[in-house]
């Protein structure tokens, strides 16, 4: 008989208990990490939504040099260019920021709000929430659209990009 002192109080189970523990860890941690989906589908959300913050900061960059009035729908995105990066890309990569990272070619995926079409951006009482540059249905350049067009379910496990008339942009299920 051991002494005292050495008997262990605890009891690591055997080794079905085990095995059953790992089963259902290994489950749970499929469950709950399955939404986040794979680091390459993240890496394009990501990279949808900075165009969309570029491309409504450019926007924003327009009105300011045309006494406070966005861009037309029909051109917006050949009138802002320039102010895409702050004017500091290359061409083919301030074309890039126009195309989402879904598609390819002659495939755009953006849209204008046309409730904006050269509005005076003092005119617009919430910025803050009003929806400027969004992901589209519409794979034409320069489209421009209600709400209305936005991909449902959205482009990116569910959400969709969206560029606010205040500058900043967030990924939602609805604007």
């Amino acid at each position: 008989m051991q002494p005292e002192f050495m008997v262990s109080k605890f009891s690591f189970g055997s080794p079905i208990r085990w095995t059953v523990g790992a089963i259902v860890v290994s489950v749970a941690c499929f469950i709950f990490l399955m939404p986040i989906g794979s680091p390459k589908e993240a890496s394009k959300r990501t990279a949808c939504l900075s165009n969309v913050k570029q491309m409504s900061l450019a926007a924003l960059a327009y009105a300011n040099d045309h006494d406070d009035k966005l861009p037309l729908a029909v051109n917006w995105m050949d009138s802002t260019p320039m102010y895409v990066g702050r004017g500091n890309y290359a061409p083919s990569e301030t074309e890039r920021v126009y195309h989402d990272v879904t598609f390819s070619g002659d495939q755009y995926g953006y849209a204008f709000r046309l409730q904006a079409s050269s509005k005076e951006i003092s005119s617009i009482k919430t910025p803050s929430s009003f929806a400027l540059i969004f992901d589209s249905k519409l794979m034409q350049r320069n489209a421009g659209s209600g709400l209305e067009t936005l991909p449902s379910p959205g482009r990116h496990q569910g959400r969709n990009s969206v560029g606010y008339l205040d500058g900043h942009a967030k990924s939602v299920t609805e604007p």
